[in-house]
C-alpha cells in the first residue's frame, strides 16, 4: 500500500501507538478532519513516507508541507523519512520535536532547530543517515536517549549552555564527528552519554567553570586519542577521576576562550570593558587590548581565526588574497587535514586539491 486517504465522513479520532509503524510502502498518507489524538511513535520503521497530508478542518493537527505537526505547531510530530529537501527550519512556535520525529531521513543535510525549542525526544534523528549539520537553540533544555544515533555524517555538535537533562545513549554511532562543545551551564552529564562508533572524534570542549560539575564513570566510552578541552583544573580532576582511557586534557585560559558576553556589538575604539571574544546576534567578534575591533587573522589558544572586513568570524569555506580556506563552526581554522567535504588543506590551511 502506497498511499492512504481517510473517508471525508471518518469518525475515527483515536489513531493508536505504532499504527503506522510497520508499513514500510506507504508513500503518502492523509489524516481525516475528525481525528483527535495520536499515538505514539506512529512511524517507527516507516520508511517510504514523502508526505503527511492533514484533511481541512482538523482541529488537533496540521500539515505543513507534508511535515506533520499539533494544531499550533507546537510539536513537530513528524519529519517524512523521504521527504527530499537538502536543509530545513522548524517553525519559530516549535517547542518540542517528538519521538522518532525525522527517523530514517535519508536526504536531509542541514536542518536548523528555531529558538524556543525545548525538547528533542527520543530517537528523533536516529539513522537520518546524510544529516552533517544541524544548529541547536540555547532554548534548548531536554535531550532524551539517543536522540543523535547513526548519524552517518555528522561532523561537528555544539550542546547550547541551558541544557539540563540528558537521557542516556544520548549520542551514539557518529562515525565521522570530529568535535564536540558541551555548554558553559551544563553541569551534569550522565551515564553513556557518548558511546558507540566514534572513529572520527578528535576534541571534546567543556566550558563549565562549576565547582559542581560532575561526570560517571561510564559516561564517556571514546577513543583514547580523543583531547579534551577544560576551563579549569577542577575539571580536569573530574575528568582523569571518571575517564577509562588515558585521554589528554588541556586546561585553556578563561580569558582566551571565546564567551559570550551580554555588551552591543563591538566598534572600534569603543572598548566597553570587554577584551577578547563578544557575541552579537550569532556572530561573534573580538576586541584587541586597544578597544578596536580586530580583523584579519587572529591567533588565539594557539589556534587561528579568520575575522571578515565588518568583524565578523568566518566559517567555512572563505578566500583571502586570492587562497581558500576552511573553518569549523566554531571558527577554528582546519590545516594539514581534509575538510569534512573531502578537499585538502596543507599546513598553512591553504587549500590544495
Amino acid at each position: 500500500m502506497k498511499k492512504l486517504t481517510f473517508s471525508s465522513s471518518s469518525k475515527l479520532e483515536l489513531i493508536s501507538h505504532e499504527a503506522f509503524a510497520n508499513l514500510s510502502n506507504l508513500e503518502k498518507l492523509t489524516l481525516p478532519k475528525s481525528v483527535k489524538t495520536l499515538g505514539s511513535n506512529l512511524f517507527r520503521l516507516t520508511t517510504s513516507l514523502k508526505h503527511v497530508d492533514v484533511e481541512e478542518g482538523n482541529e488537533s493537527f496540521a500539515s505543513v508541507d507534508g511535515v506533520l505537526f499539533s494544531k499550533d505547531k507546537t510539536q513537530l510530530i513528524y519529519y517524512p523519512s523521504q521527504k527530499n529537501d537538502e536543509s530545513y527550519k522548524t517553525p519559530k512556535e516549535t517547542k518540542e520535536l517528538a519521538s522518532y520525529s525525522f527517523n530514517k531521513n535519508s536526504y536531509l543535510k542541514k536542518l536548523e532547530l528555531n529558538e524556543g525549542l525545548e525538547k528533542i525526544g527520543t530517537f528523533a534523528f536516529a539513522d537520518a543517515i546524510k544529516l552533517e549539520e544541524i544548529s541547536l537553540p540555547n532554548s534548548l533544555e531536554t535531550i532524551e536517549r539517543l536522540a543523535f544515533y547513526g548519524n552517518l555524517e555528522l561532523k561537528e555538535l555544539i550542546l547550547p549552555d541551558n541544557v539540563k537533562n540528558f537521557g542516556k545513549h544520548v549520542m551514539n554511532g557518529l562515525p565521522k564527528l570530529k568535535s564536540l562543545t558541551i555548554g558553559n551551564n551544563i553541569n551534569s552529564l550522565p551515564s553513556f552519554f557518548l558511546s558507540g562508533v566514534l572513529d572520527s572524534l578528535k576534541e571534546i570542549h567543556i566550558k563549565n567553570k562549576s565547582t559542581e560539575f560532575s561526570v560517571k564513570k561510564d559516561t564517556f566510552a571514546i577513543p583514547e586519542t580523543v583531547k579534551f578541552y577544560v576551563t579549569s583544573e577542577h575539571i580536569k580532576d573530574v575528568l582523569k577521576s571518571n575517564l577509562s582511557t588515558s585521554n589528554d586534557i588541556i586546561v585553556e585560559k578563561v580569558d582566551n576562550i571565546k564567551q559570550e558576553t551580554d555588551v552591543a556589538k563591538p566598534k572600534k575604539n569603543s572598548n566597553q570593558g570587554v577584551v577578547g571574544w563578544v557575541k552579537d546576534k550569532g556572530l561573534w567578534y573580538y576586541l584587541n587590548e586597544s578597544g578596536s575591533m580586530a580583523t584579519g587573522w587572529v591567533k588565539d589558544k594557539g589556534l587561528w581565526y579568520y575575522l571578515n572586513e565588518s568583524g565578523s568570524m568566518a566559517t567555512g569555506w572563505f578566500t583571502v588574497s586570492g587562497k581558500w580556506y576552511y573553518t569549523y563552526n566554531s571558527g577554528d581554522l582546519l590545516v594539514n587535514t581534509t575538510t569534512p567535504d573531502g578537499y585538502r588543506v596543507n599546513a598553512n590551511g591553504e587549500w590544495v586539491g
